[in-house]
C-alpha cells in the first residue's frame, strides 16, 4: 500500500516534497489509492469501482481509470521480486524457528525442518525413466483429424531431419 505518513508530511512515493496532485492534496490521494486497491483485491470489477469511486468522491470516470492503473501498477512492482532473496530470507525464518523450538517445543521444529525442505525440494520426487512403446496411433485417434494429422507431419519432419527411421 502507499504510504500515508508520508503523504500526510507532504512527501509523494519517490521522497519529493510535493503537497499536492493536481486538485486532491497527497494525503487524499494516497487513501484514495489504498480503498481502490483494497477493492481490486476484494474482486471488485473495474465498472464497480468506478461507480463507486465516482459517487463516493465526486470525481470524474477518467480519475477513477487512473487510479485503477495505478493500482495495477502497484501490483506489478509487488510481483516484481528477487526470488533468491525471498528463498534466503525464507529459510532463515524456518531456521530461526528450528533453532528457538528445538528443546521446548519439538512439533514445532521438525514441522521447520519439513518447510525447510519443501522450501528447498529436497524431498522432490525421484526423476522415473518410462520405457516401452507409445502406439501414436492410438493416442492421437482421441484428439480432432486435422489436430493429429498435423503432429503426424511434424514428427516425420523431425525424425527426418534427425535421420530417425523408428525402425531397429
Amino acid at each position: 500500500m502507499f504510504d500515508e505518513e508520508k503523504a500526510a508530511e507532504g512527501i509523494d512515493e519517490e521522497g519529493k516534497d510535493c503537497k499536492t496532485y493536481k486538485k486532491s492534496p497527497v494525503l487524499e490521494k494516497i487513501k484514495r489509492l489504498n480503498v481502490i486497491i483494497k477493492l481490486v483485491l476484494s474482486g471488485r470489477s473495474n465498472s464497480d469501482i468506478t461507480s463507486w469511486a465516482m459517487n463516493e468522491w465526486d470525481i470524474t470516470d477518467r480519475t477513477v481509470r487512473r487510479y485503477i492503473a495505478e493500482a495495477i501498477t502497484y501490483f506489478r512492482e509487488e510481483a516484481n521480486i528477487d526470488r533468491d532473496a525471498e528463498i534466503g530470507k525464507c529459510l532463515k525464518r524456518y531456521e530461526e524457528l528450528f533453532k528457538r523450538n528445538l528443546a521446548d517445543n519439538p512439533s514445532i521444529a521438525l514441522q521447520s525442518q519439513k518447510e525447510i525442505a519443501n522450501l528447498l525440494a529436497l524431498n522432490a520426487p525421484k526423476k522415473v525413466e518410462l520405457g516401452g512403446e507409445i502406439n501414436l496411433n492410438g493416442l492421437l485417434s482421441e484428439f480432432p483429424r486435422g489436430f493429429a494429422d498435423e503432429v503426424r507431419r511434424l514428427l516425420a519432419k523431425k525424425l527426418s531431419e534427425e535421420n530417425i527411421t523408428g525402425t531397429d
